[in-house]
Order: structure tokens, then C-alpha cells, then sequence
């Protein structure tokens, strides 16, 4: 079992593709403050989606769902009409989208996890 926030954090930091997961659920949870909030990780890199369950999981108005594909993603964001929504995508340098929120880059710049707002 899990003792704290810290312990929870070290497992999301502690793996490779764990950089920068946490900075961009920070920047989530700050602009989301006490609002109810949609989270959707696109499921195109590892466990991605679960990760931001987990480090999440304290934000009782912050709904994570994963989804395949951007398509999807507005699928599900139907079902919570009226709610702030957040797409996450793990990137390389060259699939930056341009009308990303926030993009929280990797050290050495090749890849990184864009915000975006819907």
C-alpha cells in the first residue's frame, strides 16, 4: 500500500516514460482549481491513461477516461457536456500540435506530453 502522496509521485517519476507526467498534472490541477474537470490521456504511449489516474486520484472533480484516438476523445467529452476538458498526448518533436495548451518537454527535447484544452 501506498503511504502518501510522495510514494505515489516516485512511482509515476521512477519510470522512463514517467517524465513530465507529473508537471502536466499539476498544471491540470491548477487551472482546474475546484471546478469538475474531464482528463482524456490518449492511449499512445504505454500505460499512459492509468498514470494520470493514479496521480490524480486525490482530485475527487477530476474525471480521468482514456481514449485510442482524438475522435474518440470528443465521443466521450458528449457525455460530459458542460465539463472543463483536457487532452493529453505524448509526442514527438514532430507531431507538435499547434494549438496545444502547455507542452511539458522531455529532457532532451525529442518528445513530450501537450495539454489541451477542449
Amino acid at each position: 500500500a501506498f503511504l502518501g502522496r510522495h510514494d505515489r509521485d516516485h512511482y509515476v517519476t521512477g519510470t522512463a516514460s514517467g517524465y513530465r507526467i507529473a508537471e502536466s498534472a499539476a498544471y491540470i490541477q491548477q487551472r482546474v482549481g475546484n471546478k469538475q474537470a474531464l482528463v482524456i490521456p490518449l492511449q499512445n504511449f504505454g500505460n499512459f491513461p492509468y498514470t494520470y489516474d493514479f496521480i490524480l486520484s486525490e482530485s475527487p472533480n477530476i474525471t480521468v477516461v482514456g481514449a485510442w484516438k482524438k475522435e474518440e476523445a470528443q465521443e466521450i467529452t458528449k457525455q460530459y457536456p458542460g465539463t472543463q476538458t483536457y487532452l493529453l498526448l505524448n509526442h514527438s518533436d514532430t507531431e507538435k500540435p499547434i494549438n496545444a495548451t502547455k507542452t511539458f518537454w522531455r529532457p532532451g527535447g525529442k518528445s513530450g506530453i501537450t495539454v489541451l484544452s477542449l
